[in-house]
């Protein structure tokens, strides 16, 4: 479900800049943000109890249980939510542009997608080099998703080797920082549950489970901070650059 909305989310923000003057637009962030959001709850208590499946350590089990009430809680919410998408009076894909993006000539939308992505691209350049706070990758994240999505509507018009070596490369790191992102809300839900939830007995433990976590964290944040840096690095001669004219 998310992966489709983030889809969606990059058609719309194509369409937007197709038919900027267009009247008759729907506010999907607040038809979606509630399936996105609740979703989101339910995936991360199914992606800790994933990561944590193989660790037996008895001090866990009380952990383990407590994410399984969230995914409960959560998939109850997310079905009520969605029961209440489905009873919706308009339907938030009729949406008139999407009829209209049928007839596009494909050298527009081309135009355009290259265009939002070449913006994207800068915007991550951007905070590799100027942010150092928390929210960095997570906003690089958000950015390459839209980058992914719009490079596989380059590649369906225009299929070159350079498109599809482009997006190979975003891919590869979307799923690096997607890893990272794992460990990170692992972290931060682990902070939580010991801050309201953890016997003193058990505190000891989880002190050392959440000091390796950080360092494997860590690790692979520097790990793809060097990805990217690499892709931007300045490119010899004799090798394509990848973020020139589409």
């Amino acid at each position: 479900m998310r992966v489709t909305i983030k889809k969606l989310r990059a058609i719309w923000m194509l369409m937007d800049s197709i038919f900027p003057n267009e009247t008759d637009q729907i506010d999907h962030s607040k038809v979606f943000n509630p399936l996105f959001k609740q979703s989101g709850i339910v995936r991360e208590a199914q992606v800790h109890l994933s990561m944590l499946k193989k660790n037996r350590a008895k001090y866990l089990e009380s952990y383990k249980a407590y994410q399984r009430k969230i995914q409960k809680r959560g998939s109850d919410k997310l079905h009520e939510i969605m029961v209440r998408f489905h009873e919706m009076d308009r339907d938030p894909l009729q949406d008139a542009r999407i009829e209209k993006i049928k007839s596009t000539m494909d050298p527009v939308v081309y135009t355009k997608s290259s265009v939002l992505s070449r913006k994207k691209l800068k915007k991550v350049k951007t905070l590799l080099k100027h942010s150092d706070n928390n929210s960095k990758l997570h906003n690089i994240r958000m950015h390459l998703k839209v980058v992914a999505e719009l490079l596989s509507i380059l590649i369906e018009i225009k299929p070159t080797k350079r498109l599809r070596r482009l997006y190979r490369k975003i891919k590869s790191v979307n799923h690096k920082i997607g890893k990272w992102h794992d460990y990170y809300v692992l972290h931060r839900s682990l902070i939580k549950f010991k801050k309201t939830e953890l016997r003193k007995k058990s505190q000891r433990y989880y002190e050392n489970l959440m000091l390796r976590i950080e360092i494997e964290l860590n690790e692979r944040e520097n790990r793809v901070i060097q990805v990217l840096q690499n892709l931007y690095a300045p490119k010899p001669k004799n090798q394509i650059d990848l973020f020139e004219e589409f």
